[in-house]
């Protein structure tokens, strides 16, 4: 495999490029993050295209594109679908022409009879400058930044990952990792040993506690990090296949938590520059390798903290897409005392220095979650379960 590139923001439909011959590629198209096909192979269908099984008995799509010269005498390969000209592939680069809007694929993913025609589908994206908006309202902390940047602040900021996630996403540990944490989790779980939890509730505390150094894992680990990231990615997404509800947004939080709310590891590795260059995702790699930066000695955000950064890194994406005024919700300024008092202290340090690098204003609106958190909630289950055995006994002895 030479490259990859993707038709979408959200990397569900990714190309693969292979080079087979010395003026062909192969190019190998898939959806892996779409498990009902629906998507794949509505795309073949308006394409006028073939699919065909991988060896996970997955559909993809195979095809081969030759060699061109452009008019600087510059090799290039260039990749349509449907007559639809989507990238100009060079050896040093890959030139994006055109991509599959969200709603539109999610349409695709959700129909087994989708007849939108391939122009309607595939798009290049022009809206006139006086059209174009430029504020965006009631936007959520937690849910703005894409997978890939906080997958990286996870990294810089060497954030604590539980073996609860490792487990639930059946994600891959190294062995030196795998004995170390679980080595560690015979020690939390003497912590745990008087607890009234109980089963299922008693083991998703023990793991919730049982950490690993997430640059540690990704770094250290990178055997399994191509593997490891498309699934931690896919956490921090809702779901792709069907209608997504509250409760599925709800999970979605919960996983982006890990890393919105990082605390960092006690146990800090260095972050050398030749395994930063091994990372397999490159707008990953990119967004660690700029996170760096802001954090040497001349930097005005060398001593920024995950929140900061967070905010810094919201600022930036949205001055990519032209916008200037934002309001944004948080919880923590509902809180009692010291939360709301450290948020405020943060966001009066940083926000000038960012309003000056980006030209984004930010306000925040105050805001209270409507449900507990899963592990809060299933306590809670727990005591309404006891309580409701002592009332029934109580009715029998009367």
């Amino acid at each position: 495999m030479i490259n990859k590139f993707y038709l979408d923001k959200e990397k569900d439909i990714i190309v693969n490029l292979k080079k087979t011959d010395a003026d062909e590629i192969t190019y190998i198209l898939e959806t892996p993050n779409h498990n009902t096909g629906n998507l794949i192979t509505n795309l073949a269908k308006i394409c006028g295209l073939q699919i065909q099984k991988n060896n996970k008995d997955m559909k993809i799509i195979i095809g081969k594109i030759l060699a061109s010269i452009n008019s600087n005498n510059e090799e290039v390969y260039i990749f349509r679908l449907g007559g639809i000209k989507i990238a100009n592939i060079y050896e040093d680069r890959i030139e994006i022409k055109a991509k599959i809007p969200a709603i539109t694929k999610t349409f695709m993913s959700q129909t087994k009879n989708y007849n939108l025609p391939i122009e309607k589908t595939i798009v290049k994206t022009y809206i006139l400058k006086k059209s174009k908006f430029r504020t965006d309202l009631h936007t959520h902390m937690n849910a703005n930044l894409f997978p890939d940047c906080l997958i990286a602040l996870g990294i810089v900021h060497q954030i604590r990952y539980p073996l609860y996630y490792i487990k639930k996403l059946n994600l891959k540990l190294s062995k030196d990792q795998e004995e170390k944490i679980y080595k560690q989790r015979e020690e939390v779980e003497k912590q745990f040993i008087n607890s009234k939890l109980q089963e299922k509730y008693k083991i998703r505390k023990i793991d919730d506690n049982t950490f690993i150094n997430f640059a540690d894992f990704i770094l250290n680990n990178l055997e399994n990090a191509e593997y490891n990231i498309e699934k931690i990615r896919n956490s921090l997404a809702i779901m792709k296949d069907g209608q997504a509800v509250f409760t599925n947004l709800e999970k979605c939080y919960i996983y982006r938590y890990i890393f919105a709310k990082g605390i960092e590891s006690q146990k800090k590795i260095n972050l050398k520059e030749e395994l930063i260059n091994k990372i397999p995702e490159i707008d990953i790699k990119k967004y660690v390798c700029q996170m760096l930066k802001d954090k040497t000695t001349n930097s005005i955000y060398k001593n920024n903290t995950l929140r900061q950064d967070k905010l810094l890194w919201i600022a930036r994406e949205y001055q990519k897409q032209g916008i200037k005024y934002v309001e944004m919700t948080d919880t923590d300024l509902a809180k009692n005392g010291e939360p709301a008092i450290k948020m405020l202290e943060e966001i009066h340090s940083i926000m000038p220095l960012i309003e000056k690098e980006t030209g984004v204003k930010i306000r925040f609106l105050v805001a209270i979650r409507r449900i507990p958190l899963t592990i809060i909630k299933g306590i809670f289950l727990i005591v309404i379960f006891q309580l409701n055995i002592f009332a029934t006994t109580i009715i029998r002895m009367q």
